[in-house]
């Protein structure tokens, strides 16, 4: 046999639906979601078997591979190797919080629902079985362990070999429960939600026999529960149950001893999904070690959460930039379970003094500014913060799709607030996927002396957008084959002292749309990738607009390799020097080290703006040259051979170094050709995409007529291009 669980899974069978027989068309959670309560009860992996420590029975034999029935992992198989060093949650935590995550993420459906209207066949599962298991463990949490088991074996006794449904399990269950509990099938079967209180209060009083304490509860999960308050003492936990229809209630504990602390659920017996409001925080007496967060080392690649508490994981920072010089610092990265109030903070310290008037370059800046406008000392000391799924009310749920983002660095402040939609009609199939984004993003310089003149313009930029993005699903027979559609709006406005004379403020419209084909055949090795681009941004500054083969500046701000002067992988300004040919500085000798986007003609100069207009194709045939681990899990390589293709035109990306325009002769052809090595995958926890092209062909571009200054590509003469991301 597989494993101790599959037989008890099955052996379960022949009680429900063999000898108890419901209909699992209709209800599927009667003997599917019982059966695999008995078996995780039989195991010992149900909450109190847990809380009393119960050995499970099939440790020795199933080990940590077992699969069940369902044909899910039982219990996740232990990290090896470098993996088993990050926090994780309790592999029999796993079911419990997939079942939140998909309540959070508005997928979960109610178990009473008939098999074929679920929307998809692993939410069918998810519920059936899952879910169905955790109504029965709260059913017994509800109405207690000797209730539980009369329950069931007066449901056996009433109604074996005979035909079973809601009506006749609950009416056996308040039968033995002895009160009505209507309210709890009519939440767990037929409605969907979780079970949430907020310890608000405690107090605690002498009195003749004793200690009283009171504890004022409030309910703000869409579940009604009886929840556990429990009072410890030196002799241990004192539980007292909550009324489970009161939404504010306060709950009285007597104690012969003194108490020592208040706790919900101490035991975790309770389907309580959000622990941290379970504790009474004490102001300036130290936190409970229950409510304390965890605290970790941040190893790279590595995905770490909690099921309990709030995680923290630390690393250092090491960068550097031109005006800064070398730059340490600390970053700090947390979540609850992986998905919720997921942050990110961090410091950073330049080793190098930018002296009283900033980064000097000369006795103008680089704007045409006098340099004596410079903030004293500014870039010194640098920080951001950012954040996605918030919980915005104290103790309610997280805005799943809502992050937010504000950076303090090298001379530009950055805020960021959107919100994502997911319009995929499935979470688990092979179906469609696509999203929706509406955002507000703003760029505010506070030291101009320590920007890049080259893509900033110095100015303040506010910017709103709408986004829509598209995947097709691929088709059930043949070469795997997708369509992509990717579409931006964007209308921002520029203002604050202009870069130069006559540039006065204004608004700005900004518009990208890609449709692409991807077509995959030989189970993945071969892949050939189509993309058509058509981007419009008149009058954009060069922070927001369309470049010729990277990503503008703003997108890529978090990314420290690239954004700061001079930085690991940018450009530097040669001898702190204002130039006249801004080209001189933006060109390395040997390559660029680009964030690949825009019209993505992979051949030139990452920092030439493709102007107010541009229309592209890029193509791709690629061939999996070796795959590492398990195929479909981990990094692959490929080869490829690309050619990229694009008329470019009109007036835009603002104004650069000396009012000169990177920019070249309206309706310009571009053309390139080469050949591309790319690892995709993931590695451990993370999704990785490297990508390295080396041009073979590249169409000379001439000069703007205009005099800017810009040379041909045939005198960039650069022999590759990094990116840390891909096309396709």
């Amino acid at each position: 046999s597989a494993s101790q669980g599959l037989i008890l899974h099955e052996g379960g069978h022949i009680f429900t639906y063999g000898m108890l027989a419901n209909n699992e068309w209709r209800s599927g959670w009667m003997d599917e979601g019982l059966t695999e309560y008995q078996t995780e009860w039989a195991l010992g992996q149900t909450r109190p078997e847990r809380a009393a420590g119960v050995v499970p029975l099939d440790s020795l034999v199933r080990g940590d591979s077992a699969v069940a029935s369902t044909g899910k992992t039982a219990m996740p198989p232990r990290a090896q190797g470098y993996a088993s060093l990050a926090a994780r949650p309790p592999a029999a935590e796993q079911t419990a919080l997939g079942q939140y995550r998909l309540d959070l993420l508005g997928r979960a459906e109610p178990i009473g629902t008939p098999g074929p209207e679920f929307n998809e066949f692993a939410i069918y599962n998810s519920m059936i079985y899952d879910r169905g298991a955790m109504m029965y463990g709260a059913l017994r949490d509800a109405i207690g362990d000797d209730a539980f088991a009369l329950f069931l074996r007066g449901y056996y006794a009433r109604w074996a070999f005979r035909h079973v449904d809601e009506a006749a399990m609950r009416a056996e269950a308040e039968r033995a429960a002895g009160r009505d509990l209507g309210w709890f099938f009519d939440e767990w079967v037929h409605r969907t939600g979780l079970v949430d209180y907020v310890l608000r209060s405690a107090k605690s009083a002498r009195v003749a026999d004793g200690w009283v304490t009171r504890v004022r509860v409030e309910r703000k999960g869409e579940y009604a529960h009886p929840v556990p308050v429990g009072v410890r003492t030196s002799a241990g936990w004192t539980i007292v149950r909550g009324d489970p229809l009161a939404t504010e209630q306060t709950v009285e504990v007597r104690t012969t001893a003194k108490p020592l602390d208040v706790q919900l659920d101490p035991l975790r017996t309770t389907e309580d999904w959000y622990r941290p409001n379970d504790f009474r925080y004490r102001f300036l007496r130290g936190v409970p070690s229950g409510a304390r967060p965890k605290y970790v080392v941040d190893w790279p690649f590595l995905e770490q959460s909690r099921a309990d508490r709030y995680l923290y994981a630390v690393a250092p920072m090491l960068t550097s930039s031109q005006p800064n010089g070398l730059l340490y610092g600390l970053r700090v990265r947390g979540n609850y379970q992986g998905l919720v109030d997921r942050q990110e903070t961090g410091i950073l310290f330049g080793s190098r003094s930018l002296g009283v008037y900033g980064f000097p370059l000369g006795p103008r800046d680089a704007y045409g500014d006098p340099a004596a406008r410079l903030a004293p000392r500014s870039g010194k000391v640098q920080w951001w913060t950012t954040g996605s799924n918030p919980r915005l009310a104290p103790h309610g749920r997280p805005v799943i799709g809502l992050s937010y983002g504000l950076w303090n660095l090298d001379g530009i402040t950055k805020v960021q607030l959107q919100r994502t939609w997911d319009t995929s009609p499935f979470l688990f199939s092979a179906g469609p996927r696509g999203s929706w984004t509406l955002g507000f993003t703003g760029t505010y310089p506070y030291s101009r002396g320590i920007v890049d003149p080259a893509r900033w313009s110095g100015r303040s930029v506010s910017e709103a957008s709408a986004a829509y993005r598209h995947r097709s699903a691929p088709r059930a027979a043949g070469p795997d084959v997708s369509v992509g559609v990717d579409a931006t709006l964007a209308l921002g406005y520029m203002g604050g002292t202009p870069a130069a004379p006559g540039d006065a403020e204004h608004g700005y419209a900004r518009g990208e749309l890609a449709l692409s084909r991807t077509r995959r055949w030989a189970g993945g090795r071969d892949v050939q990738f189509v993309r058509a681009y058509a981007a419009y941004a008149e009058h954009a500054p060069p922070e927001r607009a369309i470049y010729a083969s990277a990503s503008d500046p703003t997108s890529t701000f978090a990314n420290h390799l690239w954004r700061p002067l001079g930085g690991p992988l940018a450009p530097s300004v040669p001898d702190h020097r204002v130039l006249a040919r801004p080209a001189e500085y933006r060109t390395l000798a040997d390559g660029h080290y680009l964030p690949l986007g825009g019209a993505a003609l992979r051949g030139y100069d990452p920092v030439l703006v493709a102007l107010g207009r541009v229309v592209a194709v890029n193509a791709e045939q690629a061939h999996r040259l070796r795959a590492f681990g398990a195929q479909g899990r981990g990094p692959a390589l490929y080869g490829s051979l690309f050619g990229d293709a694009g008329v470019v035109g009109g007036a835009g990306g603002g104004d650069v170094v000396g009012g000169a325009r990177s920019r070249v002769v309206d309706d310009s052809f571009l053309a390139d050709a080469g050949l591309g090595l790319s690892l995709r995958g993931m590695l451990f926890d993370r999704d990785v995409r490297l990508r390295a092209d080396f041009p073979l062909y590249v169409r000379a571009v001439a000069p703007d007529v205009g005099g800017s200054g810009v040379p041909s590509n045939a005198d960039m003469r650069f022999r590759f291009a990094f990116s840390f991301n891909d096309l396709w």
